[in-house]
């Protein structure tokens, strides 16, 4: 039976009064511990239950912390976005420069975080003692430590927010959202409003920062200013955490590529693709992939491949992806032939192309039918079991 809405309103004040924000958090003391003891123990229920315990508890503070957020970033006089998600940061990219040709400053400040002073990030919240006291001991535990380490992970796409973290994307924002300010006193303030309202572009997405102008100047007096404010929070740039470039010769953003380009001399247009980096470390997973499931039922293997190929469509299949993948289709057939070769050396081509790869066969995906010819299937399965081509994940261009 469906719950009313009034019982469900009374069920989350139950939940939000049994958490009790308090000045302390000692009930996640325990599973901090665990995490740091670098030992998987999720599958003991008191863990669990206090790791739901801890997820929950840093939900209602970031709620707490959200209206006043959000409501001075939109106070902000010029053009400053602040993305909830990957697909949200490539719109907002994709207005910001499909115009004209920019100059583009891109920031990673994820390395920068590493040495932030959490004493002085404390001092500039504005909130009540309770929230600043969860905020410190979460701090102090490791909170944000937990994201860096996760966003640097070598298999974690840069679009995925890291896990069991719900709370560190927000901190993250006020700290941006000073720096918003200190940019607006010490650069803004000196150009003429309504004509820098036009040429610069901030778009925040967690520890990414990139701002877009028309001007040089403006993003290298930025930048300076950018280098003094991470001072003030023992914070500095490395080398590799900033990149300062025109659009038309393209630049990689959350492992995108995107680079602007004149069709005409009236038409321009921004083209988003897969990062290189992304199309290898791709195509390496799979060859370890089908290595290691070499010997295993060709089944195990279609689905294992499935989801790598659906996850890939996911983030790249709004892009301008027809021929990238329809390259990495080419290059997966290839090492699945081979594979198909190796178990069966005997065979001829001929029918190795007849019981895997068969000729023009009709193929369910994703809600549309597909005619093609050199599509993997499994033989040995009644039904039809088949790897989907990445071709049939291009949707759309944003």
């Amino acid at each position: 039976m469906l719950l009313s809405s009034v019982s469900k309103h009374k069920l989350r004040l139950e939940v939000v009064r049994y958490l009790r924000i308090t000045d302390t958090i000692d009930a996640s003391d325990l599973i901090w511990k665990t995490k740091l003891s670098n030992i998987d123990e999720y599958h003991d229920i008191t863990n669990l239950i206090l790791l739901i315990l801890d997820l929950s508890k840093q939900t209602l503070v970031k709620l707490a912390l959200q209206p006043q957020l959000y409501s001075k970033l939109r106070a902000i006089n010029y053009k400053f976005q602040i993305c909830c998600n990957y697909y949200d940061t490539i719109k907002a990219l994709n207005s910001s420069l499909s115009d004209c040709s920019k100059y583009v400053l891109n920031i990673n400040l994820i390395n920068s975080l590493k040495n932030l002073d959490y004493n002085l990030f404390l001092q500039q919240l504005n909130i009540p003692n309770v929230l600043k006291t969860s905020i410190e001991s979460w701090l102090a535990h490791g909170l944000l430590d937990e994201y860096i380490c996760q966003s640097q992970s070598f298999d974690l796409h840069l679009a995925n927010k890291p896990k069991g973290n719900i709370l560190s994307s927000s901190l993250i924002n006020i700290l941006l959202y000073d720096l918003s300010q200190y940019l607006r006193h010490e650069v803004l303030n000196s150009y003429n409003s309504s004509q820098l309202g036009c040429e610069l572009n901030f778009i925040i997405y967690d520890h990414y920062l990139i701002l877009s102008s028309v001007n040089k100047s403006v993003l290298y007096k930025i930048f300076q200013s950018v280098t003094n404010w991470l001072l003030r929070f023992s914070m500095k740039l490395d080398k590799y955490s900033y990149d300062l470039k025109l659009s038309s010769r393209g630049f990689n953003f959350l492992n995108y590529n995107i680079s602007f380009f004149s069709r005409s001399a009236i038409s321009t247009s921004l083209f988003i693709q897969p990062s290189l980096q992304v199309m290898r470390l791709f195509v390496q997973k799979n060859r370890e992939i089908i290595h290691n499931l070499r010997s295993s039922p060709l089944k195990l293997l279609i689905k294992i491949l499935s989801q790598q190929i659906i996850v890939l469509g996911k983030f790249y299949g709004f892009c301008n992806v027809n021929e990238v993948f329809k390259t990495i289709d080419h290059v997966l057939f290839l090492q699945l032939s081979s594979l198909i070769i190796e178990r069966h050396p005997r065979k001829p081509r001929y029918w190795i192309k007849k019981h895997y790869f068969p000729n023009s066969q009709n193929y369910y995906f994703a809600g549309t039918y597909y005619i093609s010819s050199w599509v993997l299937i499994d033989p040995n399965c009644l039904d039809t079991y088949y790897l989907p081509k990445i071709q049939w994940l291009v949707s759309f261009d944003i």
